[in-house]
């Protein structure tokens, strides 16, 4: 079919004011958004390969769950949706749109993908527990979880938001997406506080598995102070690394 041209003729001038071919709408709606999920910093993640649209919608649910839809302004190819949890099966779609006015969109057509069942594991460092040889977890004081210098503790494992941690690339990354961070003007000090901060890849953020022990880049081991070692509240500082029981975790799968 050729393309079909509308003009207006006034007087002497002719304008064209649109040139439109019947396949065009179509081939848009069939762009393929190249959808993903996974789990990044203990956070379900959107992601999409099509670049170049003016925002972008995004629906997700949980479990087959109400369906909740987002909106991803500008050019950018993700959007953290929600903390993960293990068990759940996540589904998403994704389309991208065009401003064409103020009022309208064209947008392509929506474009799903799921993990979270045994056939589809989520892929990425998955949040677990970190479990000290005392028998608590540890664990970020709750009211504090997102705020930069909350305070990290051990306490008994109960499976909460503030004892999820994932290891991925040297740093340890709670639910809330804090990195485990040592004080810094402590980094190389017995007794260094601990707390949560936000991830920045700095020494005080970087931790290396050495068998049981977790050893930050200022050489120190994670360490429950010896007296509370059992107990709720426990401090958690640094220490020379010594080998000692207070220096020992766990966390299944990754340790």
């Amino acid at each position: 079919m050729q393309n079909s041209y509308l003009c207006l003729v006034l007087g002497t001038l002719s304008f064209t004011l649109a040139s439109i071919s019947p396949n065009a709408a179509s081939a848009f709606e069939d762009v393929n958004m190249g959808s993903a999920i996974s789990v990044e910093g203990g956070h379900i993640v959107a992601r999409w390969d099509t670049r170049g649209f003016h925002h972008y919608n995004i629906r997700w649910s949980a479990n087959g769950g109400p369906e909740k839809q987002v909106e991803r302004a500008g050019d950018k190819s993700f959007v953290y949706l929600t903390p993960y949890q293990p068990g759940v099966l996540y589904s998403i779609s994704v389309q991208g749109c065009d401003k064409n006015f103020a009022s309208s969109s064209k947008c392509t057509s929506w474009d799903g993908a799921s993990c979270g069942n045994p056939r589809n594991p989520c892929t990425g460092p998955i949040p677990m527990p970190i479990k000290s040889r005392g028998g608590l977890c540890l664990d970020v004081d709750a009211p504090n979880q997102r705020v930069n210098g909350g305070r990290v503790q051990v306490w008994a494992c109960n499976g909460s938001d503030q004892q999820l941690w994932s290891i991925n690339g040297g740093r340890i990354v709670s639910l809330a997406g804090k990195c485990l961070d040592a004080h810094l003007p402590d980094i190389h000090k017995n007794g260094g506080r601990i707390q949560v901060w936000d991830c920045n890849n700095s020494a005080q953020q970087n931790w290396r598995q050495n068998r049981l022990e977790l050893r930050n880049g200022g050489g120190k081991c994670l360490d429950v102070h010896a007296p509370m070692l059992h107990q709720n509240g426990g401090i958690v500082q640094l220490w020379q690394c010594n080998g000692t029981i207070q220096q020992s975790w766990s966390q299944p799968g990754l340790l």
